[in-house]
């Protein structure tokens, strides 16, 4: 979706757990988009459901200006013992 892949140092871990395991900050992106981070955000999810690009066992979601991840625990437990 993005032009360039992302590294695992631009994830955070949201404050609140309720809120999914990872997030990608939006706030670079929005400066060169020239979108409010939040827009960027619902973009960018709603470019990763129309690619197919979330697998299964993965969410996510925009929560303001980040894009969370929420990992099924089954998920990560079979990506673990592969």
């Amino acid at each position: 979706v993005l032009e360039t892949p992302i590294q695992a140092s631009d994830l955070e871990t949201p404050p609140d757990r309720t809120l999914g395991d990872f997030g990608f900050p939006c706030f670079r992106l929005s400066k060169a988009m020239r979108k409010a981070p939040p827009q960027v955000a619902q973009q960018l999810v709603a470019d990763l459901a129309s690619k197919g690009a979330v697998h299964q066992g993965l969410a996510a979601a925009a929560v303001g200006p980040y894009v969370n991840f929420t990992v099924e625990p089954e998920a990560a437990l079979q990506a673990l013992l592969k």
